[in-house]
């Protein structure tokens, strides 16, 4: 199976390809992302990945950010914008999780699973 290489600024916001990242949200990041790492191993069930991503995401930038289960998806990234009469969601991302060793995960041989539809 092929796949096109998309470079970063086909889908990335100009602004992010723009900006760096200062070492030391780096390296808090990466510590981070070893707890994440961690608590995945001991995972039961689907819904406690939600969790322990979006505890992720909301200590490494995304506090200003809902993360949420919209509708049915399992998780998504997403500002509230509200005018005068209704209130509005502009999602950012969406995300499907899967427990580890799922079969609907992609492997390097099969892109074709419901993680990366």
């Amino acid at each position: 199976m092929n796949f096109n290489q998309i470079k970063n600024r086909y889908f990335l916001r100009n602004s992010y390809s723009n900006s760096t990242i200062a070492e030391a949200n780096f390296l808090r990041f990466l510590d981070e992302l070893k707890i994440y790492l961690k608590a995945l191993k001991n995972i039961q069930f689907e819904e406690n990945g939600k969790v322990i991503l979006r505890n992720l995401l909301n200590s490494t930038g995304f506090q200003n950010y809902k993360i949420e289960t919209y509708k049915n998806i399992d998780l998504v990234i997403y500002q509230v914008s509200e005018n005068s009469e209704q209130q509005n969601i502009t999602i950012e991302t969406i995300i499907e999780t899967k427990k580890p060793n799922n079969s609907e995960m992609i492997t390097d041989d099969n892109f074709l699973k419901k993680s990366f539809a």
